[in-house]
């Protein structure tokens, strides 16, 4: 982690053989504890990195996607959000902020939390925003658990992957889509976060057993 000064010009480079996860969060603050932080990195604890990932958890239940695009001016709120949502992100930066001055004033000598996130909690958040892009190190990140352990309890916990059960909240949405909106095959695919039009239709075919096209013309006979 890196703390920049104000209006301090800055630009990242990173390896073309690892895929880079980067994380922004812009913030003021007048304390002079935190000029050693713009000088060098340093490297979060795994505590840290969950208090982290609780930020960006409570940042994604206020605004909306998207949520990669740099040097964006304005992120629209959702409609509706977690009371107290706003004031969680605010305390839980000052928690980390405070944490990481403690070590700097320690040594670094600072305990760790290994207590696990639940599963449960996993699976409310796909229920939510199933309709934008999620990946397994995503999950991993936000969640602070590793990849083998979140697939294996997910599974033993809703007996269907992640990507199923992600998938098949998808399909179950675009049947309601395309029985009561007048959107298009390729915005209903938009809409709910798939890669391509293409492979919804595969997609849903496989879960329904016909096309779109087809599904929305026989579901709107007699109407």
């Amino acid at each position: 982690m890196l703390i920049h000064q104000p209006n301090e010009p800055h630009a990242l480079a990173t390896s073309d053989a690892v895929a880079p996860s980067v994380i922004i969060i812009g913030f003021t603050c007048d304390s002079p504890e935190l000029y050693p932080f713009s000088c060098q990195p340093v490297t979060l604890s795994s505590d840290q990195i969950k208090a982290l990932s609780r930020i960006l958890q409570e940042g994604m239940s206020i605004f909306e996607p998207p949520y990669n695009i740099p040097n964006t001016a304005y992120m629209p709120k959702r409609t509706h959000y977690p009371f107290g949502a706003d004031q969680l992100i605010k305390i839980g930066l000052e928690s980390l902020l405070i944490s990481l001055v403690r070590d700097i004033k320690s040594d670094g000598n600072s305990p760790v939390n290994t207590t696990p996130t639940g599963i449960q909690a996993v699976h409310q958040y796909i229920s939510k925003n199933y309709h934008t892009r999620i990946t397994l190190d995503s999950l991993c990140f936000l969640f602070g658990i590793n990849k083998t352990t979140l697939c294996r309890s997910f599974k033993e916990s809703y007996g269907t992957t992640i990507l199923d059960y992600i998938n098949a909240l998808r399909i179950q949405e675009a049947t309601v889509l395309l029985h009561k909106s007048n959107s298009s095959i390729t915005e209903i695919s938009e809409i709910l976060g798939f890669s391509s039009v293409h492979y919804f239709c595969r997609l849903f075919k496989q879960h329904t057993h016909c096309s779109p096209t087809a599904y929305a013309k026989a579901s709107r006979v007699g109407e």
